[in-house]
């Protein structure tokens, strides 16, 4: 559907730098099909690859999607089920068959990646959340007696924004006992056998980070607990869910049906606490990458063990959330941490034989190489406060997954004009040394991560007697360190594809290694971090260099050839009732300062604030950020590339949320206006210039009320302008729903209807009417739904219609 298509605009209009030139989404629309679709400024065959890197809001781990390249643009649909309620970020990263990396948004992607919101929710804003950020205490009661063979403790943490399960510590009398601990996204369990515990009286501390590593407000009681020998092992006891999902759905006349079936299992025998996850689903494509998931996480206080598919967070650098089917085993000993990782990173993708008849040419397109990642960390604490981490990782396409033998017959490959137009194998070897100081429970926290990366563009001609120094190639055994190529060929390859990775002092015809060159060593990351929470400041001083040489095929989101100075202080003030955002960022590319390539430096402050007074007052968050970008190019006449660089943006967020009792009705008033533009600051650019203006204005409004313990409502209207150099057009939605509660609240009937128009150079008016019934009862819950959008447009009417039946049990 046309309506459902997000277009990353941009054109190939005059020579200029090479840029993904787009209009940020801001809504998607749940249940429905999203597709992307963009542009490169120059020339497609540069790209290697596009992919888009899709999560929730507050969560850490990306998900990938890759673009494929499609009538002289790069398309990507996503499933309706991969859009989640709420709100969710992406990034954009186009990788070229140079090894450059072009990222958007361009600047600080990865802690500041596009929100988009579903047309249903209001959006959160950067740091800021009107949820009162409290843990609850379910079990046990401070001050209360309880007497068992363990202490069992439960909280609540669903008025938590974004915890990071992974970060829950638990403390008993001053004693860590976090081993114990079962987190899920909204509660915690613990069972603390009895006879570990000292005494009656139990002083008990919790705490947990976000998902971007600021500490959330602990909490601290105290309990009196006795021991007993034969007390109730209840809390042993396996928990979990199993969820079928059913959909028959038809887009344009098209069928899309669906099957899906999820199962989720924890549970926790004396030390040892496993969590099992499955989904299987019969969308599961050989032309994409894996779609379901099959994992198992066994934690003990001796091992950590993965297995299946899995988020790894090795390194910072390195490999840092990338999805991963294989293994990961962690030994965590007394003084030091043994961590192995290994398995698949990207499996094969078979690929498409294009043919050219007249010109007797065939093609091969759209394929993917199979990646292999295997990985050890020794990590050291030789005092309480200090860690030290050695790390290692191998990546490896393997060469013989793709052969044109298995698409073309052995005379075709002779006698016809048979070529490979796709992603190269690569090779990519990385060796790192980390550290990490705290003290007084991480409210002082120094991470310091340093890694040296090998890297080949392309190992399909294999080893040979070449490097590459910049531009120019030289014999290997020229400049080499006396190690044979053959013999590291099991650890890295080299060849004319593979950059020399260390400083090189040039004279005259002659080319001498400079190891000690630590400033110009052309493939290094380094990353520093420092993090201080006092006196109700919450202070992040986080420095990055990245050298233009430096690869890591695990982290896509690494940019290259970068340095960035980030500050950032969050201040609680009137007990964490208001809270102060400041950051600046400092940033510039081209760390080598090479005089080949142009300088391009941004200067970014913002400023917020977050209000939450509680009861019937309102929230209020507002954000304020300014972008200042400038390079050193010139620009000499309109036969010559226009590089130049200099723009500056502003981006202002504003938003609301009011309780509201009126007759004894309770309601909720949100209000959300969201403002940016950006200018271009030289105004003599040739004719034709793809130029990157931007404006955008986004209106939110909402009215929730309570009627009754039966019926619930919500209101809604947004309006949205944008403008810019490709395409410009305005959108307004509204829309309302009611529900239904019935049996107490067991029966709940949503219906919902919006329409949608818009004007400009996009017109269509979209009607959608959706009706949704839940019924839980004990262990079991299930979900019928119906949903019909119609889509009116000068080219003409198209339509889409799903049902859908969802079954849950909990174990």
């Amino acid at each position: 559907m046309k309506i459902l298509t997000l277009v990353l605009f941009g054109g190939l209009l005059s020579a200029q730098t090479k840029e993904l030139i787009h209009t940020p989404i801001t809504q998607y629309i749940l249940g429905e099909p999203l597709t992307y679709e963009l542009q490169y400024t120059s020339y497609n065959s540069d790209i290697s690859s596009i992919i888009l890197l899709l999560r929730e809001k507050g969560n850490r781990d990306f998900r990938q999607y890759r673009f494929r390249f499609e009538n002289e643009s790069w398309r990507l649909r996503l499933d309706p089920l991969n859009l989640s309620p709420g709100a969710m970020e992406y990034i954009v990263v186009a990788t070229l068959r140079s090894g450059e990396t072009i990222s958007l948004p361009a600047i600080d992607p990865y802690s500041r990646p596009f929100l988009m919101s579903s047309a249903d929710a209001i959006p959160i804003v950067g740091e800021s959340s009107s949820i009162q950020q409290d843990i609850l205490i379910l079990t046990p009661e401070p001050n209360k007696q309880s007497a068992g063979k363990s202490l069992e403790i439960a909280l609540s943490l669903f008025s938590l924004d974004a915890p990071d399960t992974n970060s829950a510590r638990l403390f008993i009398n001053g004693v860590d006992y976090s081993a114990y601990l079962i987190v899920s996204s909204d509660l915690v369990i613990a069972s603390v056998p009895g006879e570990l515990l000292r005494g009656i009286r139990q002083r008990i501390l919790f705490t947990i980070n976000k998902q971007n590593g600021q500490p959330l407000p602990s909490i601290q009681w105290e309990s009196r607990f006795s021991f007993q020998e034969k007390a109730s092992r209840a809390m042993e006891l396996p928990s979990g869910k199993i969820n079928i999902l059913a959909r028959k759905e038809t887009i344009r006349d098209v069928p899309d049906d669906l099957l899906r079936a999820q199962f989720y299992l924890n549970g926790r025998h004396r030390q040892l606490k496993y969590e099992l996850r499955s989904i299987y689903g019969t969308d599961e494509d050989p032309a994409y990458q894996a779609r379901n998931i099959y994992n198992l996480n066994l934690r003990h206080p001796k091992f950590d063990l993965y297995l299946g598919d899995f988020n790894p967070m090795f390194n910072r650098l390195s490999l840092w959330g990338n999805r991963l089917r294989g293994f990961d085993l962690a030994f965590n000993l007394k003084y030091f941490q043994i961590e192995l990782i290994g398995g698949e990173l990207l499996r094969k993708i078979g690929g498409l034989v294009v043919a050219d008849t007249a010109a007797q040419r065939w093609t091969l397109q759209n394929y993917t190489y199979q990646r292999s990642l295997y990985g050890a960390k020794i990590a050291i604490a030789p005092i309480e406060n200090l860690s030290l981490n050695l790390n290692v990782l191998k990546m490896r396409d393997d060469t013989s997954s793709i052969r044109l033998y298995d698409y073309f017959t052995q005379g075709q490959l002779i006698s016809q004009n048979i070529t490979m137009s796709g992603s190269n194998p690569q090779d990519n070897f990385l060796i790192g040394i980390g550290s990490e100081i705290s003290f007084d429970r991480q409210r002082f926290l120094w991470q310091q991560d340093l890694v040296f990366s090998l890297y080949n563009r392309n190992i399909q001609q294999g080893t040979q007697n070449l490097i590459a120094i910049g531009d120019t190639l030289m014999p290997y055994d020229q400049i080499g360190l006396g190690l044979d190529p053959e013999w590291l060929e099991s650890v890295f390859i080299i060849n004319e594809y593979a950059v020399y990775p260390f400083p090189v002092k040039i004279s005259g015809d002659s080319y001498k290694a400079a190891p000690l060159r630590f400033s110009k060593y052309p493939s290094i990351a380094y990353s520093s971090a420092l993090k201080i929470n006092y006196f109700k400041n919450y202070i992040v001083f986080d420095y990055r260099y990245t050298a233009p040489e430096f690869v890591s095929l695990a982290n896509p989101v690494n940019i290259r050839d970068q340095q960035k100075l980030d500050i950032s202080d969050r201040i609680r003030l009137f007990r964490n009732r208001l809270f102060l955002n400041l950051r600046i960022i400092i940033q510039n590319d081209n760390v080598l300062k090479r005089e080949t390539e142009n300088r391009t430096r941004l200067l970014s402050p913002s400023v917020g604030f977050t209000l939450m007074p509680g009861g019937n007052w309102p929230s209020v968050n507002a954000d304020i950020r300014y972008y200042d970008r400038e390079n050193d190019a010139t620009w000499i006449d309109s036969t010559s590339a226009d590089e130049r660089i200099k723009n500056r943006t502003y981006y202002q967020v504003f938003s609301i949320n009011q309780p509201v009792k009126l007759f004894g009705i309770q309601n909720r008033l949100s209000f959300l206006v969201s403002l940016s533009d950006r200018s271009d600051q030289i105004h003599n650019r040739p004719v034709g210039y793809a130029n990157n203006e931007l404006s955008a204005l986004m209106l939110n409004t909402s009215f929730k009320s309570v009627w009754s313990k039966r019926l619930s409502s919500n209101l809604l209207f947004h309006y949205n302008k944008n403008s810019s150099a490709a395409l410009s057009f305005n959108s307004q939605t509204a829309g309302g729903s009611a529900t239904l509660y019935f049996m107490d609240q067991k029966l709940q009937w949503l219906n919902r209807y919006k329409i949608t128009t818009t004007s400009g150079d996009l017109k269509y008016i979209q009607n959608t009417l959706e009706s949704e019934a839940r019924f839980a009862y004990q262990r079991h819950e299930f979900t019928l739904s119906y949903y019909i959008s119609l889509l009116n447009q000068d080219i003409g009417n198209e339509s889409l219609t799903r049902m859908q039946m969802i079954y849950g049990f909990s174990i």
